[in-house]
């Protein structure tokens, strides 16, 4: 495929996870939005509760045909897992990237599961990494010396 008929080409990519999970924020940095004022921003919160309330699209600059779609997170009240598929049209997607924050919990397991019945592509990352390091840095800290010797590491 040429330079000129990838640009030409429609490609949708739906961000999906939990609640909470940084999908908007994720949106954002991926197509370069930093500013809360530009029209493409997708609206984030700090809160680790549910922000994205429908499903949105948002284009790139440079190219309009490339799109990503913010999903609300899964097994909220507004968005049960029964009826996800159907909630986020699943069907519409080429490709999935699919944001887990900490632990892959049970609701992760079972969109992964609806995605892998769509049988298109899914790339997963995680989310909030630098704030779980550096709360097991801090949790390490505070454990006596003796008690970081035995876990077999000396500091």
């Amino acid at each position: 495929m040429s330079d000129k008929d990838f640009r030409n080409a429609t490609v949708n990519i739906a961000v999906v996870g939990r609640s909470g999970s940084g999908k908007s924020t994720w949106v954002n940095m991926f197509r370069g939005i930093t500013d809360k004022k530009d029209p493409l921003y997708a609206e984030t919160s700090r809160r680790s509760t549910e922000c994205t309330t429908h499903v949105s699209s948002y284009a790139f600059k440079d190219n309009k045909n490339l799109k990503l779609w913010d999903i609300p997170g899964a097994g909220t009240a507004r968005f049960p897992v029964e009826s996800y598929t159907k909630d986020t049209n699943m069907k519409l997607y080429d490709a999935f990237v699919f944001l887990t924050k900490s632990r892959f919990m049970d609701i992760d397991v079972e969109v992964a599961k609806l995605i892998g019945k769509t049988k298109k592509p899914c790339y997963f990352a995680r989310t909030h990494m630098d704030t779980d390091m550096q709360n097991q840095i801090e949790r390490w800290n505070k454990l006596p010396l003796k008690s970081r010797r035995r876990q077999g590491t000396q500091g």
